[in-house]
């Protein structure tokens, strides 16, 4: 699984868990009332708190989700990072490690995929391409590799260390990708 696809879950699970906590916070609020007044009466200002905080808490859950659809981690065709995440990823693994090394990798050919055998022929490829990269970095030890497409032929690695850690691997992964076909 790509490094953004697992980002994409991790915030959707926290997203979940987000929503989650007013109703929790209401059902416990409920229970240690109940327990505290021995099964007796509860007094009517639990009764309004109640519904004060059950109001609240849907209007919370609406802002999450509303404020989610501006969020987007993956791209839909590659299913790498967006460019707009990826940046702000980037900058803070540069920030805290100034030994960085970009990459750019782009499909020369993609216009004429696109052009020959349709778009969607186009996206597979893009889509099977950042499989690939991450496969052969896997298979190099290096997990988890931050790849994102930033425009249509083009995307971006970030590895910690210094070019000349990598440039081997580089000049093999190059080799590699010639060899690289989908569906013929």
């Amino acid at each position: 699984m790509l490094l953004a696809q697992t980002k994409e879950r991790e915030y959707r699970f926290k997203l979940a868990l987000r929503m989650g906590l007013p109703l929790f916070a209401l059902l416990l609020a409920l229970l240690s009332n109940t327990f505290i007044s021995n099964y007796q009466n509860l007094p009517i200002s639990f009764y309004f708190e109640s519904i004060l905080l059950l109001a609240f808490s849907i209007y919370f859950i609406f802002f999450l989700i509303y404020d989610s659809f501006n969020v987007k981690i993956t791209d839909t065709v590659s299913k790498t990072f967006t460019r707009e995440y990826l940046y702000k990823y980037l900058q803070k693994e540069i920030k805290r490690d100034k030994n960085y090394t970009l990459i750019l990798i782009s499909i020369d050919n993609l216009y004429d995929i696109n052009s020959v055998y349709g778009i969607k022929n186009g996206d597979k490829v893009l889509y099977e391409m950042a499989k690939w990269v991450n496969n052969y970095f896997e298979e190099q030890n290096i997990k988890n590799i931050p790849l994102g497409h930033i425009q249509g032929r083009d995307f971006i690695i970030g590895l910690k260390g210094s070019k000349e850690e990598y440039i081997v691997l580089f000049e093999l992964m190059s080799l590699k990708y010639s060899e690289f076909k989908v569906d013929d």
